[in-house]
């Protein structure tokens, strides 16, 4: 699959995007900014969480008011886990996580499983998904310092931690 740039901008529409998508920023390209262009169904493809500690997403991902379904991440010695693992100065907006089934480490959600660096996440939403982690558990964002800003999110997941903190939207602040 090639991802297609617009402006710079990578344009993803089908399962197999997304996927690259996360390859591309977990080899190092974390400032790369993409939109949604269609609702994606991710059931059965195994994808990583996209950014990590060493590699994180710096960008911008904007989902237009489409949902990514089915997403699984199941790894409950990873941390950083979530569709996004680790964000820096990024913004994430207008996206639906529906029927997500994360289980992490440390900094486990839906959305974002570790924000940094005034990242700011808006107008998303995490449905009918279930999270687990051992601490910082939430739906939106595990774990978020250094300035980040959650604003006008959204959800009903299940959150579940074996040991620490968890919030409904947040596990940390």
């Amino acid at each position: 699959t090639n991802v297609a740039a617009v402006g710079g901008v990578y344009q993803l529409g089908a399962a197999a995007d997304l996927d690259l998508f996360s390859t591309v920023v977990n080899e190092g390209k974390g400032e790369l900014n993409a939109v949604l262009t269609a609702n994606i169904d991710m059931k059965d493809v195994a994808m990583n969480p996209i950014g990590s500690s060493d590699k994180p997403y710096t960008g911008s991902f904007n989902g237009q008011g489409f949902t990514i379904a089915n997403y699984t991440y199941e790894n409950s010695d990873a941390g950083n886990v979530g569709l996004f693992g680790y964000i820096s100065g990024a913004t994430i907006q207008k996206v639906m996580l529906k029927g997500a089934h994360i289980n992490g480490n440390a900094n486990a959600a839906g959305l974002v499983g570790n924000a940094q660096n005034a990242s700011v996440i808006k107008n998303c939403a995490v449905v009918d998904s279930y999270v687990e982690g051992r601490d910082h558990v939430a739906a939106i964002a595990g774990n978020a310092v250094g300035g980040t800003v959650i604003s006008n999110n959204y959800s009903n997941a299940e959150i579940v931690s074996r040991q620490y903190q968890a919030g409904g939207m947040v596990g940390t602040i």
